[in-house]
C-alpha cells in the first residue's frame, strides 16, 4: 500500500479494514474485521491488476465518495478509463439497486 492511497482505503463509510478499529484483544467482531482485511486485500489487488493501477484505483475512489459525483457521471468514467462498455455498467446498476 503507498502512502497516498491511505487515505481513500481506509475513508470513513467504506467496508475496508480501519486499522484503528482493531482490537487489542480477543473480541466477538474478530470476524467482522477478518472480512474488512479481505476487501482491503482484494482492493489491493484490483490496483495491481490495473495498468498504472495505483493512479486508476486512487482517481476512481475520489471520485466514488465525492458527493457531488452522480452516477451518470461515475459510470462514464468507469467505463472510459477502464474500457468497459457503458451500456453494461448501467444495466448492471439498475440490478444492483
Amino acid at each position: 500500500m503507498e502512502p497516498e492511497e491511505v487515505p481513500w482505503i481506509f475513508a470513513a463509510g467504506t467496508t475496508w479494514l480501519d486499522p484503528l478499529a482493531l482490537p487489542v484483544a480477543r473480541s466477538a467482531t474478530a470476524l467482522s474485521h477478518f472480512e474488512k482485511w479481505e476487501h482491503t486485500g482484494d482492493l489491493i489487488g484490483l490496483r495491481d491488476s490495473l495498468a498504472n493501477g495505483g493512479v486508476v484505483l486512487s482517481q476512481l475512489l475520489q471520485a466514488a465518495i465525492n458527493a457531488a459525483t452522480t452516477e451518470a457521471a461515475y459510470l462514464s468514467q468507469l467505463s472510459q478509463t477502464l474500457s468497459w462498455n457503458l451500456t453494461d455498467l448501467q444495466t448492471w446498476s439498475v440490478l444492483k439497486a
